[in-house]
């Protein structure tokens, strides 16, 4: 297992962050105004610097590293 903190670049943590809390490609896109093919190529560098091959074996290795929640999300 890699150390998150050191593999994925800022904005990888933070995709990865919102994949692992269920959003779509296309609410993240919304979320942090970037477009959705952006998102697109963040997760698929996510997953290969990560040597996983979908968001459930992302999060099922890697969740409780990637966790961390942002506030407004919080009920």
């Amino acid at each position: 297992m890699k150390d998150i903190r050191t593999t994925l670049s800022r904005r990888e943590k933070e995709i990865a962050q919102l994949k692992t809390m269920g959003m779509t490609n296309k609410e993240i896109a919304s979320e942090l105004a970037i477009g959705e093919r952006t998102v697109r190529f963040h997760v698929h560098n996510i997953y290969r610097k990560l040597k996983v091959p979908n968001t459930l074996t992302l999060n099922y290795v890697y969740g409780d590293q990637i966790r961390p929640i942002y506030p407004h999300y919080l009920i």
